[in-house]
């Protein structure tokens, strides 16, 4: 069986702070991941297809992998077919296709080349090096009575998205300051129900 990667994870790979991964989107072996770091402020979507690492697999000092897993793919391999860094969530999907489309050996779907993807030689998918300008993205405006996630997309429509909002909620909820008070059906009585959030007011 192969281990597959997590949906979401942190670390400080760069050496420049904590970063989360979040993954939104995946087929097989491609993926869809929201990358986030906090301080300095960096948002991207990075999509590639997975690197397999067999079982039997020697590692460095000594020693062997001991069960098949998928890795996030090395920095060097982006940018070579294989993965790309974007601005835009619309952007990355695009990518997802062209890549799904590879993978499954059908017909190349061509991505018109755009200034949204990441192309700074000094911005490295998963790495960020000195250089990189960072992102200023403006604080989340939240409302002080009970709200839905529909209402924040709205409320924030400069420098945040759906997915980097849904982030931001959830690492609130574990901070203690945003709870869940409830759900709600949707208008047209299908599909999941909405979640119903709050804040948390301070005694």
């Amino acid at each position: 069986m192969i281990k597959e990667l997590k949906s979401t994870f942190t670390g400080n790979y760069d050496k420049t702070g904590m970063c989360v991964f979040t993954q939104l989107q995946k087929d097989e072996k491609t993926q869809v991941y929201l990358y986030e770091r906090k301080w300095p402020a960096y948002t991207a979507y990075e999509v590639f297809i997975s690197k397999l690492v067999l079982e039997g697999a020697p590692l460095p000092g000594g020693g062997k992998v001991e069960q098949s897993y998928r890795s996030y793919l090395g920095t060097s391999l982006f940018g070579r077919g294989r993965g790309f860094s974007c601005s835009s969530l619309e952007r990355a999907q695009m990518h997802f296709k062209a890549l799904v489309d590879k993978v499954n050996g059908l017909t190349k779907t061509a991505v018109a080349d755009t200034s949204d993807d990441v192309k700074d030689e000094n911005v490295v998918v998963g790495v960020i090096r000195r250089g990189r300008k960072a992102a200023v993205r403006p604080s989340l405006v939240i409302p002080s009575k009970s709200f839905k996630m529909k209402d924040l997309v709205t409320l924030n429509e400069d420098g945040w998205t759906q997915p980097t909002i849904y982030v931001a909620i959830q690492k609130m909820i574990g901070e203690g300051s945003v709870t869940i008070v409830g759900t709600e059906k949707n208008e047209s009585g299908r599909g999941k129900k909405s979640v119903i959030y709050s804040l948390i007011q301070p005694l």
